[in-house]
């Protein structure tokens, strides 16, 4: 799961009867994935940020005005 494989394809290869079962036993796993995308999120919501900050500071500052 590590890999991002989908959870009902990792439960059928793992004979699991229901996908219930695959994630009860790797809840573990499922946690740390989703506190490692909210990472992914944040960093990306940050840079997005940062570009857009740049922007609003390089209209109302044009760069002839900077130098």
């Amino acid at each position: 799961m590590h890999e991002g494989f989908n959870i009902q394809y990792v439960s059928e290869r793992l004979g699991h009867e229901t996908v219930q079962t695959t994630m009860s036993t790797y809840a573990h796993i499922l946690k740390e994935l989703r506190a490692k995308e909210d990472e992914n999120i944040l960093k990306l919501y940050k840079q997005t940020y940062r570009k857009q900050e740049q922007r609003r500071v390089g209209e109302k500052y044009p760069q002839t005005l900077l130098n």
